[in-house]
């Protein structure tokens, strides 16, 4: 099969890093489209060979017409579009429109969150909800990363639950269990992490006052932030404002992760809007780490509170900071080697090879439509 991804951007996050892995291990061909920017992960993929194309520098008319010549010209089974955004939505529908035999796959890697959709721009947010709504009636299949993300676009969109299948994102596993049995490396210290975006949705700033709080009431701790965004300077700002620089640490964008997973014995994911999934978490699991997260969107899914993680509420006055009280105490007192166990067998369910047997199953059923004579249906309903 030959299958072209659309995307909006090929930065630091979990979508293009489930790019990237999905396709070294891949049966199929997969190739890549960035539309509006390049990043680390698009490089990085260049370099290792995989096919992309970078479309972001050339006018937006000029992006349309080289777009639609690369599909033409490629005869792709599949078009899949990741991102989300009004802009890449208009390339998937002129694409979609123009190539009835190709099937196209509408991913979701968000939930449908209304606080966070609408911009308060009444045109724009109308254009962005009927584009979408109209996508989502005319792909052949939509994939949800969680049971969560699922039920939110069907209970807003009316989606026809049949036509949407769930398939957890999944992490490249390395089956290291003694890396869990063994004690992480610590000290009196004890040392928080967070992985991704730098980003108010993120939660970062509830984690700052949460970190800030424990040490006015002199918890030894120390917090490493890994990852960059828009709202980085904030963040160090509040940090330099309270004088805590010698206590919270923002190393920006690490490829090696595998350092502070050693280091850093409890993981902190404190996102305040439904997150759809959150890959870092897995990740943090597979390394056998205390995981410590916010019980919204599709979390739960991933972590069962006082099993293999803590989840926190965030509407509840000091709940971050009395769950961190708890994982640091237990830690402190190595009370958590059985919580770190079930935390690396629980990651074993989102295993990449997993995701890409789901998602190569899907493309091979509708491909197998367009054989029998079923096109994309584009009858107006």
């Amino acid at each position: 099969m030959k299958i072209l991804h659309l995307l909006s951007g090929g930065g630091f996050g979990g979508i293009e890093i489930l790019c990237r892995d999905l396709a070294k291990i891949s049966r199929d061909r997969n190739e890549f489209c960035f539309l509006f920017s390049g990043g680390e992960i698009a490089d990085e993929m260049k370099k290792d060979g995989i096919p992309v194309y970078f479309y972001w520098e050339k006018p937006f008319l000029n992006r349309i017409f080289q777009l639609w010549n690369l599909v033409r010209k490629e005869k792709y089974d599949a078009v899949i579009v990741h991102h989300e955004g009004l802009g890449i939505y208009l390339f998937f529908l002129i694409l979609l429109y123009s190539f009835p035999s190709i099937r196209f796959i509408k991913y979701l890697h968000c939930a449908f969150e209304e606080k966070y959709f609408y911009t308060g721009k009444k045109i724009k947010d109308y254009l962005y909800y009927k584009v979408l709504e109209k996508i989502l009636l005319k792909s052949c299949h939509i994939i949800a990363v969680s049971r969560f993300v699922k039920e939110s676009y069907c209970n807003e969109f009316k989606c026809d639950a049949d036509k949407i299948t769930v398939i957890y994102n999944g992490i490249n596993f390395c089956d290291d269990e003694k890396f869990v049995e063994k004690e992480i490396r610590t000290s009196e210290t004890i040392k928080l992490l967070y992985v991704g975006r730098l980003v108010d949705v993120k939660g970062i700033q509830s984690l700052l006052n949460a970190v800030k709080q424990l040490l006015a009431e002199g918890e030894n701790i120390e917090l490493n932030v890994l990852g960059d965004g828009e709202d980085r300077w904030k963040y160090e700002d509040f940090v330099r404002e309270n004088n805590i620089e010698n206590k919270i640490f923002f190393r920006g964008y690490q490829m090696d992760k595998e350092p502070y997973y050693r280091e850093n014995p409890i993981f902190v994911y404190p996102s305040v809007w439904q997150e759809a999934f959150g890959i870092s978490i897995v990740e943090a699991l597979a390394k056998g780490l205390i995981c410590v997260a916010g019980k919204v969107g599709g979390i739960p899914e991933i972590i069962k509170d006082n099993q293999n993680g803590y989840l926190f509420e965030h509407h509840k006055n000091n709940d971050l900071v009395n769950v961190l009280k708890l994982a640091i105490e237990k830690h402190r007192n190595s009370y958590d080697a059985d919580m770190r166990k079930a935390a690396y067998e629980s990651a074993h369910i989102f295993d990449i090879y997993t995701t890409n047997a789901m998602l190569e199953r899907i493309i091979d059923t509708e491909t197998r439509k367009v054989k029998d004579g079923k096109r994309n249906t584009l009858k107006e309903t």
